[in-house]
């Protein structure tokens, strides 16, 4: 880089605390496009219960999200088991 911040923001006629917010997200871990963890409800699925739904699904015991979420998770939404298949690259 080598620029000075004064430098950087006349060039590209930004907000110095834009370029600073900038420049400090880079330097968390040198990848603007990186999503971090990020706050607020936990989620409902363990790493364990991921691979309950991997296992049901394999061995056929169930069919889809609809027939796992009565089997084995009665407690959350039948929505929420089919973005757990999505997410871990399972049909839904």
């Amino acid at each position: 880089m080598g620029h000075l911040m004064m430098e950087i923001t006349t060039e590209l006629d930004i907000n110095k605390r834009t370029a600073s917010y900038t420049y400090g997200k880079y330097c968390q871990n040198y990848d603007f496009y990186l999503e971090g963890h990020k706050s607020g409800c936990l989620h409902k699925f363990t790493p364990h219960d991921l691979c309950i739904v991997d296992r049901a699904i394999q061995n056929g015991e169930a069919v889809d999200a609809s027939n796992l979420q009565c089997q084995k998770f009665p407690n959350v939404s039948a929505q929420t088991v089919s973005c757990a298949l999505t997410d871990i690259g399972l049909p839904v």
